[in-house]
C-alpha cells in the first residue's frame, strides 16, 4: 500500500542484475571502541571480471583499526584512500580503468571497497538542480563518470559498476531514506551493499559525499555511511527488500518510521538515546531527553517551530549521562535538533532530531 502511493523517482534508474537477488547474512562490522576522553572541569554547554592480482600494500594507517577477524571498526577515518588521492589522470579515462587500477593497489578486500566508495564520494557532485526540479538526466554509470554529477541513483550505479570492474560484488539497493528536517516517512533513495570476505556490508557514497545547503552542494567527504552497522544504517535507510536490512528480524516500515531520527554521526560518537524512544512525541510541559554519553562529548540542543512559531536553546547538563530539557514558549509543533562537539568551544555537528507536539 505504501509503495503504491510513494513510488521512488529513482526505481527505474537503478542498475540491477538477475544475480543481485538478496541472500545476505548479517554484517559483522563493529562500532569502534574508545576510551572516554579525559574529563574537563569546564561546565557543559547549554545550548562490487577478473582483475590482475592486487599489488601488496603497506600496513594500513594506525588509525584504521580492525577486529580480530579482519573487519574494520566503524567509523573508519575520514581520509581518502591513498590510491584515490593519488590517482593519475591517465587512468581516469574509463570506469573499467579506474576499477582495475584501484583493485590492483589495495590487497585488503575491505579497504579495496573503501577505495571504490571513496572515488565515487570524492569525484561526483550531487545534482541539486535535478533533485529540486524532479527532472533527472541519465543516471547510468558511464554518464555519471563523464559528467561527475548525479543524484543518489547515479552514485549507486557508478559504485556498482566500479565494483564489477574491480572484481568486487557491489549491488544497488533501493528504498527510502529520511534525513533531518524532512518528512518523517522519508523519500526515495538508493545506496549499495557489498559482499566482502563472505559477509555483507552497507555503504552510501551519496551521503558520504557532502550535503545540500539550499540550492548548493557542499562537498564534504566522510565515512559515516561506509560499512555502518545495520542498526545504525537502519535508522535512516529502509530498503524495499527487507533482506537488505542485514538484520534479523527486519524492522517493519512502522518500526522504521517510529525510530528517533538520529544520524550515523550520533552513534559514531558513542552516544545512546535512552528517552524518548519515538521520532514524534507529545508533551504537556517541557520535553525531556536522556542520553548516555560514555565518551563525554559536548552536547547542545535547539528547538524551532518554524514560520515565526518560536525558537530557542534547550538546557543540557551532565557528562557521561546527559539530560536535555526544552521549555517551549507555547502550543505547537517543534523541531528539536541535537548537536555534538568534541570540544566545548569548537565546531558542533547536527546529529539528530525529535519532533515534539506541545499541548
Amino acid at each position: 500500500m505504501y509503495r503504491a502511493v510513494h513510488k521512488s523517482p529513482y526505481d527505474d534508474m537503478l542498475r540491477r542484475r538477475a544475480e543481485d537477488e538478496p541472500s545476505p547474512e548479517p554484517a559483522p562490522v563493529a562500532i569502534a571502541s574508545a576510551e572516554p576522553e579525559p574529563p574537563s572541569d569546564a561546565p557543559a554547554p547549554t545550548g562490487r571480471g577478473r582483475t590482475p592480482a592486487p599489488v601488496p600494500t603497506p600496513e594500513p594507517p594506525a588509525e584504521v583499526r580492525f577486529s580480530a577477524d579482519g573487519v574494520p571498526e566503524w567509523p573508519l577515518p575520514e581520509r581518502l584512500h591513498p590510491a584515490v588521492a593519488e590517482l593519475p589522470a591517465s587512468v581516469e579515462t574509463s570506469v573499467a580503468g579506474v576499477g582495475r587500477y584501484l583493485a590492483g593497489r589495495e590487497a585488503n578486500p575491505w579497504l579495496r571497497v573503501k577505495a571504490l566508495h571513496d572515488y565515487v564520494a570524492d569525484r561526483v557532485a550531487y545534482d541539486v538542480e535535478a533533485y529540486r526540479s524532479g527532472r533527472f538526466p541519465p543516471q547510468d554509470a558511464e554518464t555519471v563518470f563523464r559528467t561527475r554529477r548525479s543524484v543518489c541513483a547515479g552514485y549507486a550505479n557508478l559504485l556498482a559498476a566500479l565494483g564489477e570492474a574491480a572484481g568486487e560484488n557491489i549491488v544497488v539497493v533501493g528504498g527510502d531514506a529520511r534525513n533531518d528536517g524532512g518528512d518523517v516517512t522519508g523519500e526515495g533513495h538508493a545506496w549499495n551493499a557489498a559482499r566482502i570476505g563472505g559477509r555483507w556490508a552497507l555503504l552510501d557514497a551519496t551521503w558520504d559525499a557532502g550535503s545540500v545547503k539550499g540550492d548548493r552542494f557542499e562537498k564534504d567527504y566522510g565515512t559515516e555511511y561506509l560499512f555502518a552497522p545495520p542498526p545504525v544504517q537502519g535508522v535512516t535507510h529502509f530498503p524495499d527488500e527487507p533482506q537488505w536490512q542485514l538484520r534479523a528480524p527486519p524492522l517493519s516500515r512502522g518500526e522504521f518510521f517510529r525510530q528517533p531520527m538520529m544520524k550515523a554521526g550520533f552513534y559514531a560518537e558513542g552516544l545512546e538515546l535512552l528517552a524518548p524512544d519515538r521520532s514524534q512525541v507529545t508533551v504537556d510541559g517541557p520535553l525531556l531527553l536522556s542520553l548516555r554519553n560514555p565518551r563525554q562529548r559536548w552536547l547542545m540542543a535547539h528547538y524551532d517551530a518554524g514560520q515565526g512559531g518560536g525558537s530557542g536553546e534547550c538546557t543540557a547538563s551532565g557528562r557521561e549521562s546527559f539530560a536535555v530539557r526544552c521549555e517551549f514558549p507555547g502550543q505547537g509543533t517543534y523541531r528539536v535538533r541535537l548537536f555534538v562537539g568534541r570540544q566545548q568551544y569548537g565546531t558542533y555537528a547536527g546529529v539528530g532530531e525529535i519532533e515534539a507536539h506541545s499541548r
